[in-house]
């Protein structure tokens, strides 16, 4: 609530606004919470989202969604990783335009983490890893069937992937 009275002060913008507001739960999230119960935190709160239909793409159907709200200009994709053995299946995202912005070397990740949640519920997002690159952001998206979670409100930047 403070960063809510301290945002709606200073920032008139309603869309700024939420912005500010979407960073700083992310980033309450990631310092009060250890990634298990983000994990469940963001879980449940994908839950009583009006349910959605899974999908076999849930990353590009999550960034067509987050595009069309505004949150991001454009993303690519590349081939899915899978490692049967493990569990995990992984994909690199360029993302550019992205509207949120990197607070004490993190990138706040909250809306992607949740959205996919919704998108394919028995994947989980595990992991996000993160870089900053000319054209934006890349994104290492990990996800499980079993989770041992990291990076999920927030991702550290890394220098390079």
């Amino acid at each position: 609530m403070d960063a809510y009275f301290e945002h709606a002060e200073t920032v008139s913008d309603p869309d700024d606004l939420c912005l500010c507001l979407l960073e700083s739960m992310a980033m309450e999230l990631d310092e009060r919470l250890p990634p298990a119960e983000q994990a469940e935190v963001l879980a449940n709160a994908a839950d009583r989202l009006s349910p959605a239909e899974a999908t076999h793409q849930p990353v590009s159907t999550t960034l067509s969604i987050l595009e069309d709200r505004g949150l991001l200009g454009g993303y690519t994709l590349s081939p899915w990783s899978v490692e049967l053995d493990e569990g995990i299946r992984s994909t690199v995202v360029r993302l550019s335009e992205y509207a949120l912005s990197p607070r004490n070397g993190r990138l706040p990740v909250l809306p992607i983490v949740l959205e996919l949640h919704q998108q394919q519920p028995d994947w989980h997002p595990s992991s996000v890893r993160v870089a900053a690159i000319d054209e934006g952001w890349r994104l290492d998206l990990v996800l499980a069937r079993e989770t041992d979670p990291d990076g999920l409100a927030s991702a550290p930047i890394e220098s390079a992937l």
